[in-house]
């Protein structure tokens, strides 16, 4: 059971969907826009939450823009558009999952299922500390720390960066972190993966463009190298 923040003016969609997560035992708040879901942020305090791109005030990207800095928690989209442009800025503003409208709701069901994941720990102790040059990484905690200063990290940030960490060196493709990271709710959705590493490497590297430890391989993989 999971408390859920479902942001939408679509008051038949947000209604359809409160029913269908309450029916699996979620806990659910509805909000009409930006400004209430601000304010349920706190108050409610969300396990996820789901953000309709149509809402108006802050509308789209402008809302999850507004939503994300005061949040750590996954942040599920859904959006009638589908470009590709929609989904690279959604995913740029801080979304963890996309979803196209219509969808079937089992599908949404699933995407809230991998949103709640967590990687496990793969041992204890120093072999779970990854120390760089310019950053750590306790995989324990789940902390990232740059120049002596926690990085914050979203949900899908921290679940692909621990992924790559728990096999440095080793190539993992596309797909393979789609299936890890994200379920296979998100099959062949590639476009995801390059763009939470994009930024990754804002957050971490010393030079995004050029990157030293976040490395895309020739057959469309990536690999953590040291």
């Amino acid at each position: 059971m999971s408390r859920i923040l479902v942001l939408s003016d679509d008051l038949p969609l947000a209604s359809t969907i409160a029913v269908a997560l309450r029916g699996y035992h979620h806990v659910v708040c509805l909000v009409q826009d930006t400004i209430g879901a601000m304010l349920e942020v706190d108050r409610f305090d969300p396990a996820v939450i789901v953000v309709d791109l149509a809402v108006p005030a802050a509308a789209g990207v402008q809302a999850l823009e507004c939503i994300r800095p005061s949040v750590t928690v996954p942040v599920i989209t859904l959006s009638g558009r589908a470009t590709s442009a929609e989904k690279r800025a959604a995913m740029a503003a801080g979304a963890d999952h996309y979803l196209s409208k219509p969808f079937l709701m089992r599908d949404l069901l699933a995407i809230i299922r991998a949103a709640e994941r967590r990687p496990s720990p793969i041992g204890t102790g120093d072999e779970n500390l990854v120390v760089t040059e310019h950053f750590t990484v306790d995989l324990d905690r789940g902390q990232v720390f740059r120049k002596g200063k926690s990085v914050s990290m979203t949900p899908m940030e921290w679940m692909l960066l621990a992924l790559l960490l728990q096999h440095i060196g080793a190539v993992i493709t596309e797909t393979e972190m789609l299936s890890e990271v994200w379920g296979p709710a998100f099959g062949g959705e590639t476009f995801v993966c390059r763009a939470v590493v994009a930024q990754l490497k804002r957050k971490l590297e010393p030079d995004p463009a050029h990157p030293r430890y976040l490395l895309r391989t020739g057959d469309g993989g990536y690999r953590f190298q040291r």
